[in-house]
């Protein structure tokens, strides 16, 4: 089958360069630097980049900046941009619109867009000004025991939600103990030759249109997979499964969460995000200013009656709710991390107890938790918020309530 692979690590880095024939006597400029991708054949990245002075005056701009012609020939790029220090600050953007592989252009089917990506810059006279980017592509392969699969720095991996089967059994069902219906959210990695892995995946959260959110780590009981217990009343049971195997000569890394799909209040959403990475994160964070991919789970589970309506969803397949997207140098948190060795284990950083006037109320501590990758929720005693955005360019750990998220 068809597999999309989240394979190339591209490093995008914007450093201010040296001087140029478009730039006013004494402006600097922006060099654009792109690593050569780690993929094997590409002949050819193109970007599209623009730089913005204040009130978006387009300063220059080009649609025609490639490896091809303006770097080494396997994707990496070094193209000097003017700017205008009359027209501060700036805006830079970069977007890759084209790879191209042994000669011939990928189709844009074949590989997933990461968008336009932007930076703010100064742009200073007679001096270089440093902006980066790095940035990892998700892109097409053919991997034949996954499904559906994207890679990340040549680690593969593929993702679903499916509801289909009856596996989780219910205590408290009709039939005592009989198995009902399950949704599975479903994450496998297989990793390159001699090369760790990490998994990390958010907290699940089934919201539903009354306002109620129920919540799911994917740590396990005590650490163990197995059997976790209900959350009634949508969740009858929950469980977690993890471990690893050996298929076609590579170590393929499996984390799956079974929930037990019981009684909804009307329309419910189940959600979460993972990724997985060669190196380890810490607290579960990616790095600042690296734009990733990730999966996002955004599944329908019920209609406004209640009923499951939550089908199969396969990774970046038409109409579904499971797709590939990216993390844009926010430094995105994971809950859990599940290391990919001979015996796979399961780490969950340390909670972030948020800073500013409301760190404790009356003597309840307030803790910050992000809940997808650029999202945060609040969990105050039992008692935890819906996920709200925060302002560009914060991250969970840069979140302190007062001011940053006080509007």
């Amino acid at each position: 089958m068809k597999s999309f692979q989240l394979v190339a690590i591209v490093v995008a880095s914007l450093t201010a360069g040296c001087g140029s024939d478009e730039r006013a006597p004494g402006d600097g400029g922006f060099r654009v630097a792109t690593a050569a991708l780690s993929v094997p054949g590409i002949s050819d990245a193109r970007y599209t980049l623009r730089v913005l002075g204040v009130g978006g005056v387009v300063v220059w701009s080009s649609d025609a900046v490639g490896s091809a012609q303006y770097g080494d020939g396997r994707g990496a790029v070094s193209y000097v941009a003017p700017c205008d220090s009359t027209l501060n600050p700036h805006t830079v953007e970069l977007t890759l619109t084209e790879l191209w592989a042994n000669g011939k252009r990928i189709p844009e089917s074949e590989w997933v867009s990461p968008g336009v990506l932007v930076q703010q810059a100064t742009c200073l006279k007679n001096a270089d000004v440093p902006v980066s980017f790095d940035l990892v592509v998700a892109r097409s392969a053919e991997q034949g025991f996954f499904d559906i699969a994207v890679a990340f720095d040549d680690i593969f991996c593929s993702a679903k939600f499916d509801c289909q089967d009856a596996l989780l059994h219910n205590p408290a069902g009709v039939d005592e103990g009989a198995r009902e219906a399950t949704g599975v959210l479903a994450f496998a990695c297989a990793a390159g030759t001699d090369q760790d892995t990490y998994l990390h995946m958010t907290d699940v959260r089934v919201v539903c249109d009354d306002g109620s959110t129920t919540w799911v780590s994917p740590s396990g009981r005590d650490g163990q997979a197995g059997n976790m217990g209900p959350k009634p009343p949508s969740l009858f049971q929950t469980a977690v499964y993890w471990g690893h195997e050996n298929v076609l000569n590579a170590d393929k890394c499996y984390w799956n969460l079974a929930l037990g799909l019981g009684s909804f209040p009307g329309r419910c959403v189940v959600e979460g995000a993972a990724t997985a990475t060669s190196f380890p994160l810490v607290d579960g964070a990616l790095p600042t200013n690296l734009v990733y991919p990730y999966v996002k789970w955004q599944v329908p589970l019920t209609d406004a009656g209640g009923g499951l309506v939550c089908g199969a969803h396969a990774l970046n397949a038409q109409g579904s709710g499971v797709s590939t997207e990216y993390a844009r140098g926010t430094g995105g948190r994971f809950e859990t991390t599940l290391t990919c060795k001979d015996n796979p284990t399961i780490a969950t950083p340390p909670r972030l107890t948020c800073d500013g006037r409301i760190g404790v109320v009356g003597s309840t501590e307030v803790v910050a938790v992000s809940q997808d990758v650029e999202g945060v929720s609040l969990i105050m005693g039992s008692a935890r918020s819906r996920r709200f955005t925060l302002p560009t360019g914060f991250g969970i750990d840069a979140c302190c309530l007062n001011p940053c998220c006080a509007e």
